[in-house]
Formats: structure tokens, C-alpha cells, sequence
């Protein structure tokens, strides 16, 4: 009886139909995604953007802020191998979810935002700058014009955009913004210290304008369903608005307000003049490498965009030793993030200017030897000067001064340290010599100052016809040439003696000259003044060398 009892009961169960929320079901088997149109993210409130653009790739230092246009409140988990967080995003809040820190790891976390009834999980990649793009000198030397010649080798990896800047003593912490002439002349000079920034008329204005600055920074963007990474143009930071005015101190300064946390790396400084005549705009670039200052880029000694693995910096010593190389500055991004490296510049330069006393002028025609030391790395003697690198300072020389094999003067110089311009002082006589085509100057005249051992000296007259020969005391010998002309003259110089040539060309050769010009330097400087003169004021000018 029992099983016959169990059997209709079985087959009533079997016929009576179930009742199903369809929904219900729906949203636990298949949730909804949600509508990332009204998802909010990005690097602060004020860059907030939809989610379905992007989100930023994230560095050291960077917020995640989020926001929602939902009707209903959003559960949000942020998570990575050592880190998660849970928080609650009300419709129309703006929530800093996280700051990353140097104790984060890097890599992919994973950020889920769900609803009663929808969900979804994103992907935020954050990057940790370890890499450092440091660049290895592999050699130096000099160029023939006496710069300094930097190779260095880099391995860049998955680096990209990579710039190099060669930096002095001094950083290049001023920035230089040309007045726009509708408003005046001269520059403003801009100074950043923290979140302010000081701001230096230097000019003069015709009219009144406001000034500010901003600042902008490639940020780059991880697209969804897209591998690859989309950079936007993100401005960082704007200044207050100063009024310029042509009276008043002409040092302002003004605050600094931040849009989005300030990165290490290249910056777009974008500085507005708004006058009656409308709106003007400059662009430049700085370097940012701490929440105290900034680089100006075109600052730099040298800037070079690397293209690849060997590259090289000409690098001029000029009379500032200050603007020497001292640091070298590698920019680069990787992974949508900049990154920087600083390095030294690890040789020690040094420059003797060979000068002749008493006028202080480098002897550039002469030859200088400088006898070989183990310390010496580099050298090279262009126009009257010693370029160096050495290994350790104080660094004595022995300098031989010559015309040809003919060694007239020999000295011992103590350089003292390195980045130091120091001259080496020589005793000399200074033939000046004029040349002449039929009265005008004689362009292009070759002259040649020939010793008793028969040790040539070779110079060209200029534009004014002129030359000029730092020579030892001693009897020359002259020869000047123009075209199918040659003039030629005997010649004795003291120590200290200034003696004046003229040469004539075109017209008909005096043998006076010539005679003068062998008594003048035999008798000295006093009696070659005294004989020029006279052949000036008889003559009108002064006589022909005589023709060979």
C-alpha cells in the first residue's frame, strides 16, 4: 500500500510547474556589466574622464581618483599581490581610492566594481621606474677646433622618446619668456621654488597685460580591449594670474596650483599674455626632477634627441668654465612613464691660453709642444691653445714654443686643477702688416715669415688687409703674395717691439721701403716709429716693398 500511495504522489509533484524570477537567475548566473560611459577615473578630481577612454597608467606618487554616474552605489576592491582595499562610491561622489607608493609592487592590479545587479573588472597598471637609463663614456677627446669630444654607448631597451642634456656647474633654473611685442620688449625670468614661482620683468612694456603659466605632461592612457598605450596631453599645474604693469616692482610672485600630483620628467611650460590687443602664447620645456625646482631645457650646454646606441657630444670650452660639462641628464619613458637618470661627467678638462707679453695675445701662428706625461689623458694645441684631460691635478707641464723645429722658449706650467683656464706668458716681438691692392685692402694676400733657419710661418691678410705675427726677438725674412705679384723684405725684432708693415701691390715697387724697413728693425721700435712717420707724412702713405 505504501509504494502504491508513493507513486501518484511522485507524478502530482512532477506535474506542478515551478515559478522562476527570471532576473534573479539572469544576475546570478550572467551578471550585468556596468555602463563605463558613467565610470569615472583618472589622476585627480580635475582629470577625471569615462572610463570607457582609458585609464592612466599609474607611477610612484600618482592618485586614483573615481567617480560615479550610476543610479545606485558602487561596491569598489582595489587589489595586488600585497595590497587590497574596499570602499563604498555614492552616484556623483569623487573618491581618492589610492596613492601609490614606493612599497606598491608593480605590475597589473585589479580593480572591481560591482552593484546589486552588475559588475566589472578593470585592469590598472602600475609602474615602478626601476629602470635606469644611464649612459657608459666609452672614450673622449678633442675636436680640431678644441671641443670636447663626449662618445657614449646606451642600451635603451624598451626605452623610447630618449634625450640627453649636458649640463654646466650652474642648473639652468631660470626660464626665459620673450615679451611679446605687442606688449613691450625684453623677457620675463621665471623661478620655481615648491608651489611658487617668482616672476622677473626684465624689459620694458608699452602696455599693461596679465601673465600666466601652466604646465602640461604627456600622461600615458591603457585603452580598453587595446594592447597598446594612447598619450594625452594633461595639464599639471596652473599659476596665478599676475597683472603686468610698467611701474611697480618688477619681481612678482605667484602661487602654484596643482591639477594632478607633479611627476619627475619633461613638462610643456605654457606661458599667456593677455593684453588689449587679445591673447599671446609661448611654449618652452623644463626638466622637473624634485618638488623644489625646475631645468630649463634650452638652458642646457647641449641637448640631443638619441636615436641610437652610440652617440656623441661637441662640446665647445668656452671662456666660462662654469658652462663646462659637468652632468649629463638622460630623459626617457618606459612603459607609458618618464624616467631619469643623472650622471657625472667623468673626465677633468683643463686649457693653457700660450699668450705673448706684453699685449696678452694667443700665439696662434707658432708651434707648441707639450712634452708627454703619464697623467695627460687627451690633448690637443689649436691656434695658441692647450686643450686637456688628465687623470689627477696639480699637473706640472714642460711647454716648448717654436717656429718649426726651432725651439725659441721652453717653461714649466703648474696647471693647478681641473675645469681652469690659465695662460702661459711668453716673450715676444708683433709684426703688423698691411696689405694693399691699389689703395684698398688686399684680401687674400698669402704671408710668409721665414727665421734664419728657414722656419716658414704662413698667414693670410682679411678683409682689412691686415695680419699679425707674434714672433721671437730675431732677423726675418718676408715674403707677401697676390696673384702673380710677390713683395719681399728683410726684417730685425726686439722683445716687446711693435713694428708696422706696409705692403702695396698694383702699383710701382719703391726700393725705400724696403731699406727703412731693415734700418727700423735694427735700430728698434722707437727709431721704426719715428721712420714710419716720416714716410707717411713725405709719401701720403706708406711706401711699396720692393719687387723680387
Amino acid at each position: 500500500m505504501r509504494g502504491r500511495a508513493a507513486a501518484p504522489l511522485l507524478l502530482i509533484l512532477l506535474t506542478v510547474p515551478f515559478v522562476v524570477d527570471p532576473g534573479r537567475t539572469q544576475a546570478q548566473v550572467a551578471p550585468q556589466q556596468l555602463d563605463i560611459t558613467k565610470l569615472m577615473v583618472g589622476l585627480s578630481p580635475s582629470t577625471l574622464a569615462p572610463a570607457s577612454q582609458g585609464f592612466p597608467v599609474y607611477t610612484v606618487g600618482d592618485e586614483l581618483w573615481a567617480a560615479s554616474q550610476l543610479g545606485s552605489s558602487l561596491r569598489v576592491s582595489l587589489s595586488s599581490p600585497n595590497f587590497s582595499s574596499s570602499n563604498t562610491l555614492d552616484p556623483g561622489a569623487v573618491a581618492l581610492l589610492h596613492t601609490f607608493r614606493g612599497a606598491d609592487i608593480g605590475g597589473n592590479w585589479s580593480l572591481r566594481l560591482s552593484s546589486s545587479d552588475a559588475s566589472r573588472t578593470f585592469v590598472v597598471q602600475f609602474v615602478k621606474q626601476n629602470q635606469s637609463l644611464a649612459p657608459l663614456l666609452t672614450g673622449h677627446g678633442f675636436s680640431n677646433r678644441g671641443d670636447l669630444l663626449l662618445n657614449y654607448t646606451v642600451h635603451a631597451g624598451s626605452s623610447y622618446d630618449i634625450q640627453a642634456c649636458v649640463l654646466g656647474e650652474e642648473m639652468p633654473n631660470t626660464v626665459q619668456i620673450p615679451i611679446p611685442g605687442a606688449i613691450g620688449t625684453g623677457q620675463l625670468l621665471l623661478r620655481r621654488a615648491g608651489v611658487n614661482a617668482t616672476v622677473t620683468l626684465q624689459g620694458q612694456l608699452s602696455s599693461s597685460s596679465t601673465f600666466w603659466f601652466e604646465l602640461h605632461h604627456l600622461y600615458s592612457y591603457a585603452v580598453l580591449n587595446s594592447s597598446g598605450l594612447v598619450e594625452r596631453d594633461v595639464k599639471v599645474a596652473t599659476s596665478a594670474t599676475l597683472l603686468l604693469s610698467q611701474t611697480g616692482n618688477p619681481t612678482r610672485n605667484a602661487s602654484i596650483a596643482a591639477d594632478a600630483p607633479m611627476r619627475i620628467g619633461r613638462f610643456s611650460l605654457r606661458a599667456f599674455f593677455r593684453g588689449s590687443s587679445g591673447y599671446s602664447v609661448y611654449e618652452t620645456s623644463v626638466l622637473i626632477t624634485d618638488s623644489a625646482s625646475w631645468v630649463w631645457l634650452r638652458g642646457c650646454t647641449s641637448t640631443m634627441d638619441i636615436v641610437s646606441s652610440v652617440f656623441s657630444f661637441d662640446l665647445p670650452l668656452g671662456p666660462s668654465t662654469t658652462e663646462w660639462p659637468r652632468t649629463v641628464y638622460t630623459m626617457y619613458r618606459s612603459s607609458g612613464v618618464e624616467g631619469l637618470s643623472l650622471e657625472p661627467v667623468s673626465v677633468a678638462p683643463a686649457v693653457i691660453n700660450v699668450v705673448a707679453v706684453p699685449w696678452r695675445e694667443k700665439m696662434a701662428a707658432v708651434r707648441i709642444v707639450v712634452a708627454p706625461s703619464r697623467a695627460i689623458e687627451e690633448l690637443k694645441v689649436v691656434n695658441g691653445t692647450i686643450y686637456l684631460t688628465a687623470s689627477h691635478y696639480p699637473l706640472p707641464l714642460n711647454i716648448s714654443v717654436a717656429i718649426g723645429k726651432e725651439v725659441f722658449e721652453t717653461q714649466t706650467l703648474q696647471v693647478v686643477q681641473p675645469y681652469s683656464i690659465q695662460e702661459l706668458d711668453v716673450r715676444a716681438g708683433r709684426l703688423e702688416l698691411m696689405a694693399r691692392l691699389n689703395g684698398s685692402p688686399a684680401l687674400g694676400a698669402v704671408v710668409e715669415v721665414i727665421d734664419q733657419k728657414n722656419d716658414t710661418l704662413t698667414m693670410t691678410a682679411d678683409a682689412r688687409g691686415s695680419t699679425s705675427f707674434l714672433l721671437p726677438a730675431g732677423s726675418y725674412r718676408l715674403t707677401a703674395n697676390l696673384g702673380n705679384e710677390t713683395r719681399e723684405a728683410h726684417f730685425v725684432i726686439q722683445y716687446g717691439q711693435d713694428l708696422p708693415l706696409s705692403i702695396e701691390f698694383g702699383s710701382a715697387p719703391s726700393q725705400t721701403l724696403s731699406y727703412s724697413l731693415a734700418i727700423a728693425g735694427v735700430i728698434g721700435a722707437g727709431a721704426s716709429i719715428w721712420v714710419w712717420g716720416r714716410l707717411i707724412r713725405g709719401g701720403g702713405r706708406r711706401g711699396n716693398l720692393a719687387s723680387r
